[in-house]
């Protein structure tokens, strides 16, 4: 009779081979040891050598970057607050980017003026955001400003200046 040894566990359970099934590499090692020891040889050493690098190189390329994160991040932070709803919070903060000329800011702006978040709802104040933030090139204001001229929220209904927008 065979004899079996326990191999591992699988989904009905453990899964048992042979002790003759067991395929032993000439130098005594086991077949599943050796591909291991490769592995960790030929792929983990010089992939986690290469993360190593690229973060040292990456290191110093993030604090020449650190003022585009800190003008984006309050956004982030911001876009956080509409979600939950807190508009109260989220307005100072947009409202500091937007005088900084942040874009994004400006576009939010504009969002929490036209649907009226946090705000009367104004939608020349919110036209005059969208403007600022087309002029910094957003194309999502240029799309609210086309929708603005098609629907004549604070401005008057023009089609033709709706299409200029959309194209």
């Amino acid at each position: 009779m065979p004899s079996f040894t326990r191999f591992g566990a699988g989904r009905c359970g453990a899964i048992f081979i042979r002790e003759h099934e067991r395929s032993e590499h000439p130098d005594g090692l086991e077949r599943n040891t050796r591909k291991r020891a490769l592995l960790k040889r030929f792929i983990a050493v010089p992939l986690f050598g290469a993360i190593i690098f690229l973060l040292t190189l990456l290191g110093p390329m993030t604090a020449q970057n650190a003022s585009q994160v800190t003008t984006t991040r309050p956004v982030e932070d911001a876009k956080a607050l509409l979600r939950a709803g807190r508009y109260a919070e989220a307005l100072p903060v947009l409202q500091g980017a937007a005088s900084g000329g942040n874009a994004e800011g400006e576009l939010y702006l504009g969002f929490m003026y036209q649907k009226g978040w946090g705000v009367p709802q104004d939608y020349v104040q919110a036209r005059q955001w969208y403007e600022k933030s087309a002029g910094s090139g957003n194309s999502e204001a240029v799309n609210e400003l086309g929708i603005f001229y098609e629907n004549g929220w604070g401005v008057i209904q023009d089609y033709a200046q709706a299409r200029h927008y959309f194209e």
